[in-house]
């Protein structure tokens, strides 16, 4: 309640004005009486003293009149009680905005539920297969342990439980199961499996395994309810239905050291992650609707559709100038304004040292590393620091399949030189670098017609990747991106793979190149993909068996 005000009241004019004549009146009083009795007076006494007299009446009548003002402005300084200001009402609190984003919620689980499968490098154990299981995986196969957990009701509350979702990293692999539980396996150097282990085990010790699958004990001790998760090289991350963030695992700067906080190195254990300012009571309802994970940066895009980013920032992936002597400073959540403060975003997504954002009017932005286009932006230079629009990816500048209608970009990933966007109509455009067929386009492409051998090596803005004839019709409903290859899932749930896996990652048997996109899971087939993570050189997808096998 604010204070009332007590202020002295100054002496008023008036007084003073009754003072300062009072002392003229006196000193004209005495130098009357002088004068009456100088010698040049004295053969007119009679006539002196009349004018003396009357000079000395009106003299008393001055200062009778001057001690009455006087009287009366005492009078009037005597303080007058005044009410007491009443005390300024209570404001209720602001109502929490409305949520442009909600937060994301577990998908419903289906029956029969999807299987794990898993191709690439095992050397790791990135795959969960065991640390006696050291060869490639060539072609998908089906992941036998988490099979058998499925049939034991492991995932969940009932036999035949399964994994929601699957996130690869660089060299470990996360599971998502139907109690929004986390299961970890790979390697666990910098805290990226967000739990102990240990090199040798003991049989006794099955918990303290890396290269298999194991629950993330603390998170589900905790009662956390992920339902996304977002991974790097060496951390992970974990968002729930109510908004809130668990990470775990280091950032790697340029020189190889390790970063989590100003303080922490290495953080072991999922901890709590708050942005500032999101918690308080002015922005109560303001929580995180989603994350995306870079080589060795976090985004998160909160439900009032701003983005935050840390982690290391050498390569302009925050959308701000770090400093090296103030490196610490990144680790901590900041905001990036999309060209202005009032421009909300809708979606995120991250490669490897690059960052992106899609606003509400469906503009895509991009930021970071850009040596060889990979932010799409028409140019290629080493660093972007602000939020730069992608013209090409416009919704009035997309050609749409559907009458009447804008097509927009929903889904971004990227590797470690190139950008794979999908939009709502299922088409597929890609940019970046291209020495390595990241993108999908052949050789006698029309985009490469007068480029020299340093142009034809990237594309600095998003182009069509043509699909197979098999598929041209099927829309592409989900898409992954590895350091130098993509893969794209279609609505039927055909799964095509392009670009460059010396480990067995693209899921083509002995190839390890494919120009442009080719089949591995057919869209007639007696499987159908749903989803697919691309890890370092890694891959882990979730089929389900078609109804008609």
């Amino acid at each position: 309640m604010p204070r009332a005000r007590t202020t002295s009241k100054p002496e008023s004019r008036l007084t003073r004005q009754g003072t300062q004549n009072s002392e003229k009146t006196d000193a004209s009083d005495k130098s009357d009486k002088k004068r009456s009795r100088s010698p040049a007076t004295r053969t007119s006494k009679r006539a002196r003293v009349e004018p003396a007299t009357t000079a000395a009446t009106k003299a008393k009548t001055t200062t009778k009149a001057a001690a009455a003002q006087k009287a009366a402005s005492k009078s009037a300084e005597k303080p007058v009680a005044k009410p007491a200001p009443k005390a300024a009402a209570p404001r209720a609190p602001k109502a929490p905005k409305p949520d442009l984003i909600s937060p994301p919620t577990l998908p419903a689980p289906t029956r029969p539920s999807p299987l794990v499968w898993v191709w690439g490098a095992t050397d790791s154990g990135q795959l969960g297969l065991g640390e006696n299981y050291n060869s490639e995986v060539p072609k998908p196969r089906r992941h036998p342990w988490a099979e058998q957990q499925i049939s034991e009701g492991t995932f969940g509350s009932e036999p035949g439980a399964g994994i929601l979702s699957v996130t690869s990293g660089g060299l470990h692999t996360y599971l998502l199961d139907e109690k929004g539980r986390i299961w970890s396996a790979g390697t666990n150097d910098e805290g990226a499996l967000g739990r102990e282990t240990k090199k040798e085990p003991t049989e006794n010790e099955a918990h303290l395994r890396a290269q298999e699958f194991v629950l993330i004990q603390t998170l589900a001790d905790e009662g956390f309810r992920a339902v996304q998760l977002a991974t790097g090289d060496n951390f992970g991350a974990a968002l729930n239905d109510q908004g809130d963030l668990k990470v775990w695992g280091t950032f790697r700067d340029d020189e190889g050291k390790s970063n989590f906080s100003s303080d922490v190195g290495k953080q072991l254990a999922p901890t709590s992650i708050t942005i500032h300012g999101l918690y308080t009571p002015k922005s109560s309802s303001d929580k995180i609707a989603s994350i995306a994970g870079g080589e060795n940066h976090l985004v998160a895009l909160t439900t009032q559709g701003e983005v935050y980013s840390w982690g290391i920032g050498g390569s302009g992936q925050l959308g701000r100038r770090v400093l090296s002597r103030h490196k610490n400073e990144a680790l901590a959540p900041k905001r990036v304004v999309l060209g202005s403060r009032s421009r909300k975003a809708v979606l995120i997504g991250a490669g490897l040292r690059s960052t992106f954002a899609v606003d509400q009017a469906g503009e895509v932005w991009g930021w970071g590393l850009n040596s060889v286009g990979q932010l799409g932006i028409g140019e290629r230079g080493e660093i972007v620091l602000q939020p730069t629009k992608l013209e090409v990816l416009s919704p009035s500048n997309l050609p749409s399949s559907v009458e009447g209608e804008q097509d927009r970009v929903v889904q971004i990933r990227g590797g470690e030189f190139h950008t794979v966007f999908r939009t709502a109509q299922g088409k597929v455009y890609a940019c970046g670098a291209c020495n390595d067929y990241q993108l999908g386009l052949p050789e006698d492409h029309e985009v490469f017609e007068g480029k020299g051998t340093r142009g034809a090596e990237c594309i600095t803005e998003p182009v069509l990747v043509p699909l197979p004839d098999a598929v041209k019709d099927d829309p592409v409903v989900w898409i992954s991106a590895g350091p130098r290859y993509s893969m794209a899932v279609t609505q039927d749930g055909a799964l095509l793979s392009w670009g460059v896996g010396e480990q067995s990652e693209l899921g083509l048997g002995d190839e390890t190149e494919a120009v442009t996109p080719q089949i591995v899971v057919r869209r007639t087939g007696s499987w159908s993909a749903m989803q697919v993570s691309c890890g370092g050189q890694h891959v882990v997808g979730l089929f389900k068996k078609r109804e008609s096998s």
